[in-house]
């Protein structure tokens, strides 16, 4: 059997999955799109459920590609949406739909952390500029 690698990018949309050869050679590639769900122009959220379920079927439909049958996975990386956000309960189960990057719900939020931090304090503490698409903002 061959080595693979396999890379699998949970987008904002769409998500990406490749099995690729020692030499970085495309063996086989799966997408699959998923919704946005538009509560209002800055209330945007997805199903994190359904994230989970879609990366679990690229990756069958991956693995169940003829091409990859003579290899062997050594590893997976795994890239997803940056600062797209679900809160869970203890057992890690979802409590409701994934905050996504493109939420800008939270303005008024921000503007009171703004009242409290400058925001070049506000950033060397984060690493984060001031936005309401980021998680402290969304957080409260």
């Amino acid at each position: 059997m061959k080595n693979a690698l396999i890379g699998l990018d949970l987008g904002t949309t769409v998500c990406k999955d490749i099995l690729v050869d020692e030499r970085l050679k495309i063996i086989a590639q799966v997408d699959q799109y998923y919704p946005l769900v538009n509560i209002s122009g800055e209330e945007i959220e997805q199903d994190a459920d359904l994230w989970w379920e879609i990366s679990l079927q690229v990756l069958k439909q991956l693995m169940a590609d003829p091409a990859a049958a003579s290899y062997d996975v050594l590893g997976i990386s795994v890239s997803t949406q940056g600062i797209s956000f679900v809160p869970v309960d203890r057992s890690l189960n979802p409590l409701r739909n994934a905050f996504s990057w493109l939420d800008i719900r939270a303005s008024e939020q921000m503007g009171r952390v703004l009242e409290r931090f400058e925001e070049k304090e506000l950033f060397r503490i984060t690493g984060k500029r001031a936005g309401s698409a980021y998680v402290l903002a969304k957080l409260l």
